[in-house]
């Protein structure tokens, strides 16, 4: 939590013995949990961080142990950039100019 003058802004914070180790691209576990690692830690940091800034600032902090540990960039940036889109789609008011209709029913008791 970071204390601006009127008002405060969320991003995560990490321990200072975090190392970035995470699920390397090369062990031997299915892709989808290699994926679902990536989605994961961007709807983290989508729900936490308080402004556009500091949810860069951390989905640069997520590419980066990512590659280091052999995740392909294109593939990082994409799910990550697919994500928030995804994210504002459901979070973005519908604005429909709807007219609202009367239909009248006739009904017969036969």
């Amino acid at each position: 939590m970071i204390k601006q003058r009127k008002k405060f802004e969320t991003t995560i914070h990490k321990k200072k013995t975090h190392t970035d180790q995470l699920l390397k691209w090369f062990s031997c576990q299915a892709k989808k949990y290699k994926i679902g690692l990536i989605k994961t830690q961007t709807f983290c940091t989508l729900n936490i961080c308080s402004s556009k800034t500091l949810l860069i600032e951390q989905c640069n902090l997520i590419e980066k142990p990512l590659i280091k540990n052999s995740y392909a960039a294109n593939l990082v940036k994409r799910k990550i950039n697919n994500i928030i889109q995804q994210f504002d789609r459901l979070n973005s008011p519908i604005l429909t100019n709807r007219t609202l209709f009367e239909v009248s029913l006739l009904y017969q008791n036969v």
